[in-house]
């Protein structure tokens, strides 16, 4: 690597304004420079600030506080934070494009707002402001009694078929499209948050059930909501009032004195060494999102504790950098802790309301959440308790911010400083309709009675948010009271509260939603708006696909196709269209692009079906160009894409078996050699969820680790030792080692080779104290009894080593 010419920007600049050094206020540095690593040039935006703490806050920014209320501009957020001190604001998460929903897991203040996704890492910020990466994962169970045990997830659409939580995190009302709702009132409850696994159980009361859906109960309220669909609505149905349901609610791993966690990824640097790994990180994220170079986001923490806001523009003499050379650009710089943002054209940094990076798109792009550095003008070693910016109605005053002050006990309101102008996000500069990356507006939440959204407000006069009556602590009959520290979101699931001078703070920013194409976890990355968030999810081909591609053209054209080149000129042009044979899943589109690209780049390959979608069959894609580069590859393509939609087609059959039990089916190692990730998405793409991609990412320990360990719990806990962040499963074939299992702090458990009896016998031992996987001997026969047994996963090697190529043909015109 090389770096180029170093300019300044001065700290309330908009872009790059050369200086003789960087501009300083708060101890934050702004710099604006020129990087190269090989043929990839980029200008890169770096903020340094200092270690969170005192008046120092860095914390997550959920616009109006609710996860599913849509995006705001980054530069809109820090704007009006600008008015109580300095703010620095940088998109965060990946985000559902209409929802402006945190695609990770959300942590504010302490209270589970949104549960993490899949193998999506979390960026942790402890109360000593520290940053750590983990890859959480969440598991919530509904005891219904008789054995019956339905998993939940917080905060989420709601599923065809499963089980969510609601509380007002989520917004005024729960979304449609349940099947059966019960409210229940808790009557018991514990909560164990002191390490890196937070776990809640209680149990509730029904006091009311429905087909359907219901209201989300007030922050103040003892109720809980639980919706379902499908088969959990069925068993939610039987449930009576007065009827009691146990709640269990699982989270970790977490860092130790948790604050808040927002989503992103993938995780570049960790303990000061670079971590990022392609393999690794197209487990949960797509080659859209990967793919290099890019405008990119980052964050990290250098050894002494500062922290970074990094963002690497694409575009006007720029190409971008790949997520590895930001690692790399990163570790230049002392990071010893690094993670990626949302990329491409949600790549945003903005000062006071500034827009330091120059946008990829050419305007700024609303995102779904932003994470915030904010230095109050209170003076030094006072803490700010949480910032709470208010909304603002058309044509109504403009109201006053608040900075509640924990260490007073009281409100302190403050007047918007001189220097800087206080304008809400609905007053931000927004982009034309016409303008490229433009989002059209939505109705502002504000225009909705305030009532209906948090239960408070007075018509005809300006509404303004302040900490909820629910929330302010030793009121009798409020849930502060009743549980000290514990928040309402949700109550049985949010952490206890440590005393001391710790800051405390949740940012609620109000802003105009905007209308976004189909649904789909945004990442900003090039093409990423409606028309590619309609793909499936991870339904894209790994990174790697370049490569294997070369080696299977290599395998079969050798040096040369010489039937193709004796027969056909070479000048000769043909269209040619793939088709469907027989019904199944079409996965592979990719792979199938990329064998006629590296015949001829000049070949234009149209799919004309969407991947990961169930269809009886028909005509799959188009390919246009030079008639020897379409000939030529014909074979190589089909073979590639028939191998994935076969694989799909199995997971979607595997996925269809299983509906209604709660179980999760689940692939194995047994992949193709070499054809390993390109197996796993496609078993995404059918529906069906992947097991640890290798050796590498996750431990399973089996009968021999055990023998050789010296037993259950020696094992478990030198892994532990090696590292805690990883997935850890346990192996187990009797009662016996199934406690021993359980009392060693195993989170999931691996049923070898159980019949349904003794499945179901284990599933009443464990009674949700850990996950449950049913393995050995199961088939697409014996697959939905087995799921019907409680068990939480089912996993079937015959996915992938068993799956029939897919039946497909490739027509040609000329």
């Amino acid at each position: 690597m090389r770096r180029i010419a170093v300019t300044a920007a001065a700290l309330v600049a908009g872009c790059a304004v050369p200086a003789a050094a960087p501009a300083t206020r708060h101890g934050i540095e702004v710099e604006r420079e020129r990087v190269t690593f090989g043929p990839h040039t980029s200008t890169v935006t770096v903020v340094t600030m200092p270690r969170p703490g005192g008046n120092r806050v860095l914390a997550p920014a959920i616009p109006g506080g609710i996860v599913s209320e849509g995006t705001a501009t980054v530069s809109a957020v820090s704007k009006q934070l600008a008015r109580h001190g300095t703010a620095v604001a940088i998109n965060a998460d990946l985000f559902e494009y209409a929802t402006g929903q945190p695609s990770g897991l959300l942590i504010v203040d302490g209270e589970v707002c949104n549960q993490p996704q899949g193998e999506r890492p979390s960026l942790q910020i402890d109360t000593n402001g520290a940053l750590h990466t983990t890859t959480p994962r969440a598991r919530g169970s509904l005891v219904l009694g008789g054995g019956r045990t339905l998993p939940f997830q917080v905060n989420v659409t709601t599923p065809d078929d499963g089980v969510v939580f609601y509380d007002r995190g989520w917004g005024p009302s729960a979304p449609s499209g349940a099947q059966h709702a019960i409210v229940g009132r808790l009557t018991s409850g514990r909560i164990d948050a002191g390490g890196h696994t937070w776990r809640a159980s209680g149990e509730m009361r029904v006091v009311r059930t429905r087909a359907g859906s219901l209201p989300i109960p007030p922050d103040a309220s003892p109720d809980e909501l639980f919706q379902g669909a499908g088969g959990a609505a069925a068993h939610m149905g039987r449930v009576r009032r007065g009827q009691r349901v146990g709640v269990r609610y699982e989270l970790g791993p977490l860092a130790r004195n948790l604050e808040s966690t927002i989503g992103g990824g993938p995780v570049l640097i960790r303990d000061g060494k670079i971590v990022f790994s392609v393999q690794v990180a197209s487990k949960a994220f797509t080659s859209g999102q990967l793919r290099p170079p890019d405008a990119r986001t980052a964050v990290a923490q250098l050894r002494d504790g500062r922290i970074l806001f990094y963002a690497a523009d694409r575009g006007d003499g720029s190409t971008g950098l790949t997520i590895e050379e930001v690692a790399r650009d990163l570790h230049r710089r002392g990071a010893v802790t690094a993670m990626a943002f949302g990329s491409g054209g949600s790549t945003s940094v903005a000062l006071n309301g500034r827009l330091l990076n120059q946008p990829a798109d050419g305007v700024e792009r609303p995102v779904g959440n932003q994470l915030v550095s904010f230095v109050g003008d209170r003076g030094h070693g006072q803490p700010v308790a949480r910032v709470t910016v208010g909304s603002r109605q058309p044509g109504a005053p403009r109201s006053d911010a608040r900075l509640h002050d924990r260490s007073r006990g009281a409100d302190r309101r403050l007047a918007p400083r001189p220097a800087r102008a206080a304008v809400d996000a609905a007053d931000a500069p927004r982009p034309r309709r016409d303008a490229p990356g433009a989002h059209p507006r939505r109705r502002d939440a504000a225009q909705r009675p305030l009532a209906d959204r948090r239960g408070r407000g007075r018509a005809g006069r300006r509404r303004r948010r302040a900490v909820p009556r629910d929330r302010r602590p030793g009121r009798p009959g409020s849930h502060a009271h009743e549980h000290p520290g514990r928040g309402p979101r949700p109550r049985w699931a949010a952490r206890r509260r440590r005393a001391g001078p710790a800051i405390r703070r949740r940012l609620h920013v109000d802003r105009r939603r905007r209308r976004g194409g189909a649904g789909g976890r945004h990442g900003g990355h090039p093409g990423a708006g409606p028309a590619d968030q309609a793909r499936p999810p991870l339904a894209s081909a790994p990174m790697e696909l370049t490569r294997l591609v070369a080696e299977a053209l290599a395998e079969d054209v050798g040096d040369g196709d010489v039937t193709t080149e004796a027969t056909i000129p070479a000048d000769a042009q043909a269209t040619a269209t793939i088709v469907q044979k027989e019904p199944g899943v079409i996965f592979g589109l990719e792979a199938a692009r990329e064998t006629f690209r590296q015949l001829d780049p000049s070949v234009r390959f149209t799919p004309l079906v969407e991947e990961g979608v169930w269809r009886e069959g028909g005509d799959v894609a188009r390919v246009e160009g030079p008639a020897r580069a379409l000939l030529t590859g014909e074979r190589t393509a089909l073979n590639l894409l028939g191998r994935l939609s076969g694989v799909a087609t199995a997971a979607a059959i595997a996925a269809r078996a299983v509906e209604g039990t709660g179980a999760t089916v689940l692939d194995t190692r047994k992949t193709t050699p070499g054809l390993r990730m390109l197996e796993k998405a496609a078993v995404r793409a059918g529906g069906a969820s992947n097991h640890r991609v290798g050796l590498f990412d996750a431990f399973l320990i089996k009968e021999n680790h055990i023998a050789a360990a010296g037993g259950i719990t020696q094992a478990v806990e030198a892994a532990r030792r090696a590292n805690p962040d990883l997935l850890l499963e346990v192996e187990v074939r009797n009662p016996q080692e199934i406690d021993e299992a359980l009392a060693a702090g195993a989170p999931r458990l691996l049923l070898d080779n159980m019949t349904p009896a003794e499945l179901r016998a284990a599933v009443a031992q464990v009674a949700g104290r850990a996950e449950l996987e049913a393995s050995g001997g199961v088939t697409l026969e014996t697959l939905r009894e087995v799921a019907e047994t409680g068990v939480d996963f089912v996993s079937l090697g015959a996915l992938t080593h068993s799956a029939r190529t897919l039946d497909l043909s490739m027509l040609l015109h000329t």
